[in-house]
């Protein structure tokens, strides 16, 4: 991993009052996370000695927006380590507002600096964030979480927009780079002055940062798979196929096929040719017949992320008259049993 480390502080570490900024130790930091992280490792044994402060600083997680997860940090390294967590199907966005850091989603290694250019990843099934901790050395990070629960809920984008999200979604480990506009930037940056602010003020300046970043991100991923729709490539496919490729994904969002057989789905798009199933299997890398399944898994997935319901329930959801059949297909999609999803 590249090395964007900066010297060692030479003042000793103060405990926080009301002019310096907080001590976090090793708990505090494991319990700074909600809804972030399910899980989270100390990779260097020595930043679980007791006593022993790990950040100086502001470390700070809140959920706004109906299930966005916003992670703020402005804080000062004073150990060497490393730490992993956990984390689960949803797109990611960080950039860093001053300092520098080295971090990992899903093998995608960054070493970011603030340059207003924001990283948007997708993480489409269980996998480990990974940070490098370096003493003296500082960040001012932003990150905003949009879950797949999140998406399901309450991505409203035209049938173009909605497919290109979430087949960028769907690509674990899917990687671009967002120009954030200045304006977003002054107000990310202002996040961090928000404990002069009253509660309901922070909370809305909270939101209204997620809000804008999360429609932002999302319009750029749209916006990058739609331009190359714009100047397709010489084997591009034709019109009159493409559109009933985008008849077909409708359908399979919309819930309308869930339990049908593949020549009811063909069917209902308008459809029977077998040319248009290569086709999609062309474009998505699987069947018409495999995308529903995964399809109907992620919503169950969803569910039982954010929903009290029951394993059977999600089950039937995703189309299974067997909870242990339900349960294999689970872990293969997504690496963890029905009920680890339900508990993370």
């Amino acid at each position: 991993m590249a090395n964007c480390s900066t010297p060692p502080s030479k003042q000793p570490p103060k405990r926080a009052t009301a002019t310096t900024s907080a001590l976090l130790y090793s708990p505090e930091i494991g319990r700074s996370n909600p809804g972030l992280n399910t899980n989270y490792w100390f990779l260097s044994q020595h930043m679980q000695t007791e006593g022993m402060p790990l950040l100086q600083g502001l470390f700070r997680t809140v959920t706004v927006a109906n299930g966005l997860i916003l992670h703020m940090v402005d804080a000062t390294d004073l150990v060497n380590g490393a730490t992993e967590s956990e984390i689960t199907p949803s797109i990611k966005l960080v950039f860093l507002c001053d300092g520098c850091s080295e971090v990992a989603y899903a093998n995608n290694t960054l070493c970011l600096e603030a340059t207003a250019e924001a990283h948007i990843i997708a993480i489409a099934k269980p996998d480990r964030f990974h940070r490098e901790w370096r003493n003296g050395r500082r960040e001012r990070k932003v990150s905003l979480t949009i879950p797949w629960h999140w998406l399901h809920t309450n991505l409203d984008f035209g049938p173009a927009a909605y497919d290109a999200i979430w087949t960028f979604a769907q690509s674990h480990g899917g990687h671009l780079r967002w120009a954030i506009p200045a304006s977003l930037m002054e107000q990310a940056n202002a996040l961090f002055e928000s404990q002069y602010w009253g509660a309901h003020t922070r909370q809305l300046q909270e939101q209204a940062v997620a809000t804008q970043l999360s429609l932002g991100a999302l319009s750029h991923i749209a916006h990058q798979a739609l331009a190359t729709v714009a100047h397709p490539p010489a084997h591009a496919i034709p019109t009159r196929e493409a559109r009933m490729l985008q008849r077909i994904h409708q359908l399979l969002h919309s819930g309308q096929a869930d339990g049908l057989p593949l020549p009811m789905i063909l069917r209902k798009a308008g459809t029977s040719s077998s040319r248009i199933q290569q086709r999609f299997q062309q474009v998505h890398g699987m069947t018409i017949t495999a995308y529903l399944r995964r399809l109907r898994l992620q919503k169950a997935y969803c569910a039982l992320r954010s929903e009290s319901i029951s394993i059977m329930d999600a089950a039937t959801l995703a189309g299974y008259h067997s909870a242990e059949n339900f349960a294999t297909a689970f872990k293969r999609e997504f690496g963890l049993s029905p009920s680890g999803a339900a508990r993370s």
